[in-house]
């Protein structure tokens, strides 16, 4: 789910034609009521003409300059009626362009939008057509500039268009998340992650009023990711399917490592239309620092985009909320032991093991060994790196980090002389993720399934670790074979001796 960001806000409300010489009357002081806005913004209303107004209320005459547009402009532009009456609501924008451009050093009047309010309204201004700028936005809103007719107490509103910032990361469906983009994902050390950040432009009524349009993306990886070179595009536009591939400046920050891209202009040299999206894919790799269990491993992201319709190049620009997608990794803990007196584990120590991703165990998960506050830990090893055999502690432990959730093969390689080698075990790591409604990534559940049927769920999910534990069993004390049947010949060969030294001895008394 994600939070909806702040706006870009910009609206031109109609422009009236101006008529004159209808009887007038004095008129009471009007205000304006502007709606839909936030605290923070700050209006100032500039008068740009001035005049009788009708007692029907519909019709100004004596059209003058009002004291909110500059000496230099009303000399440039002469006759303010004359001028009044180009004014239509087809050239409305290019109208309210240009008197933008003209206003006096000194509004009219000024009101702030205070906390906790939607509205704000500026009293006291005579009947005639008054210019309201936006002349400072709270961080995420765009500006909003209005012209418009003052004759009696009128509400205008602020419209709400927005330019929305979406970062989404891909997972593979291992185990219970659907394989897809989302929030949150799963991946082993050494995989590789992908990430997309996808901005989407303003309505039409707002865009439009733009001469200029530009976003800058930012993104910010955890240390326990690291980009990997070459694969970051871009892409324009809805109907943009190739991409064109851009290389980023990364810059160290607290615990990683950031980018920033400004796009090239949106409107007219990409022309891109109101709603279409920009969007950077980009892939990156999971390393061995990578923290196991929550809070994860955080990539964030927000988007900078033009605030300020008045301005060309990419001039003023504010940001949306910044969004963030966590990568999560396990942690396997095993522990060889075998049952004493009374029934009493005691640990085996230096039993090896090595891990594999098939039931035959010729697909071997090569591992490397680090040690982390002084514990030793098996991780997934680099392309070039050599695996080692595992060997279990002096607690009778061997844990591997790093892993992702599906299955796994443990095959013993040497058992400890005079125990009984263990068939090969099979594990199912099985995890469910998800991003709170706070806003947090979240490890939801955590278990692991074996062979043998069983199911161990883990009690603290959000430390990323399942463990289980080998029984080693003593050999049968072999017998000794080939003993009797040497005593047996022993026996048969002294009585056949006996008896050939009997019949010598009466052969020769019998010759005597």
């Amino acid at each position: 789910m994600k939070k909806i960001k702040r706006v870009l806000a910009f609206m031109t409300a109609m422009v009236m034609m101006l008529a004159m010489g209808m009887t007038v009357s004095a008129a009471d002081p009007c205000s304006i009521t502007i709606t839909n806005t936030s605290a923070g913004n700050i209006y100032a209303v500039y008068q740009i003409f001035t005049g009788t107004l009708s007692n029907d209320k519909t019709t100004l005459s004596n059209i003058k300059w009002g004291n909110g547009v500059s000496e230099e402009f009303k000399k440039d532009k002469g006759n303010a009626a004359e001028y009044a009456a180009t004014i239509t609501s087809d050239n409305a924008q290019k109208m309210a362009d240009e008197i933008g451009a003209g206003l006096a050093e000194t509004a009219t009047a000024t009101a702030t939008v205070s906390d906790s309010q939607t509205s704000v309204t500026i009293s006291d201004l005579a009947p005639g057509y008054y210019f309201i700028k936006n002349t400072s936005a709270p961080e995420g809103a765009g500006y909003t500039d209005f012209i418009l007719k003052i004759a009696d107490d009128t509400e205008v509103q602020a419209k709400a268009a927005q330019t929305t910032f979406d970062k989404q990361v891909y997972d593979d469906q291992d185990s219970s998340n659907d394989a897809g983009w989302g929030e949150t994902a799963d991946h082993a050390i050494g995989d590789e992650v992908q990430f997309r950040l996808t901005a989407t432009l303003p309505s039409a009524e707002n865009y439009n009023l733009y001469k200029d349009y530009y976003l800058k993306f930012n993104d910010t990886m955890s240390s326990g990711l690291e980009y990997k070179t070459g694969t970051m595009k871009i892409y324009y536009g809805n109907a943009d399917t190739a991409g064109t591939t851009i290389d980023p400046d990364w810059s160290d920050s607290e615990g990683g490592k950031s980018f920033s891209h400004t796009t090239e202009e949106l409107k007219n040299s990409k022309n891109l239309k109101a709603g279409d999206t920009v969007t950077i894919e980009y892939t990156a790799i999971v390393t061995k620092d990578a923290v196991v269990g929550e809070p994860g491993n955080p990539n964030a992201a927000y988007v900078e985009f033009s605030r300020n319709p008045n301005t060309t190049g990419t001039g003023e620009m504010t940001t949306t909320q910044e969004d963030t997608v966590w990568v999560f990794t396990y942690e396997l803990d095993t522990l060889k032991y075998t049952l004493g007196e009374e029934n009493a584990k005691t640990p085996l120590k230096d039993v090896e093991f090595r891990l594999y991703s098939d039931e035959n165990a010729e697909q071997e998960i090569k591992l490397v060994e680090k040690t982390i506050d002084g514990r030793k830990y098996y991780v997934p090893a680099n392309e070039d790196e050599t695996g080692v055999v595992m060997k279990s502690d002096e607690e009778g432990y061997f844990r591997i980090r790093g892993l992702d959730d599906g299955t796994y093969y443990l095959k013993e390689t040497k058992a400890l002389d005079g125990y009984n080698d263990v068939p090969v075990i099979k594990i199912e790591i099985k995890a469910k993720h998800e991003e709170t409604a706070d806003g947090n990534g979240n490890i939801a559940a955590l278990s692991i399934a074996l062979n043998d049927g069983s199911d161990v769920s883990s009690s603290s999910p959000d430390r990323g670790i399942v463990s289980h534990e080998i029984e080693n069993k003593k050999g049968t004390i072999l017998p000794e074979t080939g003993g009797i049947g040497t005593k047996i010949f022993y026996t048969v060969g002294a009585i056949l001796m006996i008896g050939a030294a009997v019949i010598l001895i009466s052969r020769k008394r019998s010759e005597r």
